[in-house]
């Protein structure tokens, strides 16, 4: 992980984390009156999972929807210069000053949410706007093509990504030029994409897409499934983000929508939900399987304990078994006496500054034998010395005959050092301090389709 080496920025962040447990006390206290536990079933009923052979996937956006990239507040150092450079550049829309990219029918409860999209083309120079690093003119140009798509490319290239993973649950996407009746309708729509945060000369940045979807009986058209979540990648500097022709964000631009297509089809297709506890202050809990060892750092403002650093580089991870103890104290229906063959899914990623950088390692269907509440698995290849990572795991079960799995797990509050430095000092204490998801609420506690951005499991190698 790259740190900021400014001593003033440190000294805010240190600051922001001390000041950020009052807020993050109250938010917590206010989720305990409002989030509901999740029950034992599916996000879609298993009858109609089972019944549904062909699947179409539309983009809820008009082809006509070329909705350009709205300009919001900016931030960042040298915002002025940057408004005066893009008027003296004679700069379209696109130029000058960070933009947020929004639209659809929750666009403007998003409203407030600062997206920055350094779009700096057309600049004198082709030095960045608004910062002082210098950015080459060829980096910036792929820098705004990477950022610059509209709302109806970017719904159907997800739409496009989903109807690939179809065969992958059985199930056969439906024709393409319209013939016949779908059993069901896989409607998706990008509402808001870009990089949230960012304060400096060459500030940090999280690149990130927001989606709804709705699923629906072709027979009928009656919705039997709709959600919207945020998947988060990689956060870098603006410098990392544009170099060598802003490769790395065309590439996070790439496996974000792939992610967004795997949940929707997970939710849609595999996912059966498990009850979780909520009673009391759910600091230090996590959503889904208990990371045990490394076990998870619980924070308290600027206050931390609890190692994350693993002793070697082929780490033996340990997490909670499944069903969990709270799982079969409330199996009321008794669903889990039809479960079987009980697996798990490992995945890790480099950790670029809290956001999931490569998958560098991912076991699917590991079969581990319970001991104590607990399961194991010792890495197979090694991983990169003195590097940090991000993990996590889920159940895959055999349920009634059809291939389940739990939800990814994810810890239930976000990682304060990696939110990025400047965001609360311009939006103030009386919101959500979580630069992705302020406006946005869980469908239900831990239920969210995709692991938040910045609640990632995380440890270091030696």
């Amino acid at each position: 992980m790259i740190a900021l080496k400014s001593t003033p920025q440190s000294l805010l962040r240190h600051a922001q984390r001390r000041a950020l447990v009052v807020a993050l006390l109250a938010s917590v206290q206010s989720a305990c009156a409002t989030l509901e536990p999740a029950s034992y079933k599916p996000p879609v009923a298993e009858d109609v999972r089972a019944s549904a052979a062909t699947v179409e996937v539309v983009s809820m956006v008009a082809a006509t929807d070329d909705t350009p990239p709205r300009l919001d507040v900016p931030i960042g150092q040298g915002q002025e210069a940057a408004k005066g450079a893009a008027t003296g550049a004679g700069a379209g829309f696109l130029a000058g000053v960070m933009v947020s990219a929004a639209g659809g029918p929750l666009g403007p409860v998003l409203a407030p949410i600062v997206i920055p999209a350094f779009t700096i083309g057309g600049m004198a120079g082709g030095s960045a706007a608004g910062w002082s690093v210098a950015v080459p003119a060829k980096d910036a140009a792929a820098a705004n093509a990477a950022l610059s798509r509209s709302r109806s490319d970017l719904s159907a290239e997800v739409a496009r990504r989903i109807a690939l993973r179809l065969p992958s649950v059985g199930k056969v996407a439906a024709a393409p030029d319209g013939t016949g009746t779908p059993d069901l309708r896989i409607e998706v729509s990008v509402d808001r994409w870009g990089l949230a945060g960012g304060a400096g000369s060459d500030p940090l940045t999280g690149f990130f897409v927001r989606t709804s979807y709705r699923v629906v009986k072709g027979s009928d058209n009656t919705t039997v499934a709709e959600g919207n979540f945020v998947e988060g990648g990689p956060q870098r500097t603006v410098s990392e983000w544009t170099r060598d022709d802003a490769a790395l964000l065309s590439g996070a631009v790439d496996a974000t929508l792939s992610r967004v297509a795997e949940a929707i089809v997970d939710g849609t297709f595999l996912v059966h939900n498990f009850r979780v506890s909520t009673g009391g202050l759910p600091r230090g809990e996590v959503c889904g399987l208990k990371p045990i060892a490394p076990r998870p750092l619980y924070r308290f403002g600027p206050y931390e304990s609890g190692p994350r650093h693993v002793g070697s580089l082929t780490p033996r991870l340990v997490w909670e078994s499944f069903p969990r103890r709270q799982d079969v104290e409330d199996d009321t229906a008794n669903i889990l006496a039809r479960v079987s063959d009980i697996r798990y899914d490992l995945r890790i990623w480099t950790n670029e500054h809290g956001g999931p950088g490569d998958v560098v390692y991912e076991r699917t269907g590991l079969a581990l034998t319970a001991k104590d509440e607990a399961v194991d698995h010792e890495m197979e290849t090694p991983l990169a010395a003195d590097s940090s990572y991000l993990w996590s795991v889920r159940a895959r079960f055999t349920l009634d005959g059809k291939e389940r799995v739990t939800r990814w797990a994810y810890d239930m509050e976000i990682n304060i050092d990696a939110i990025p430095l400047g965001f609360l000092g311009k939006h103030g204490w009386d919101g959500p301090v979580d630069p992705y998801r302020q406006g946005l609420t869980l469908r239900s506690s831990c239920a969210d389709d995709s692991i938040p951005p910045l609640h990632y499991f995380s440890f270091t190698t030696p």
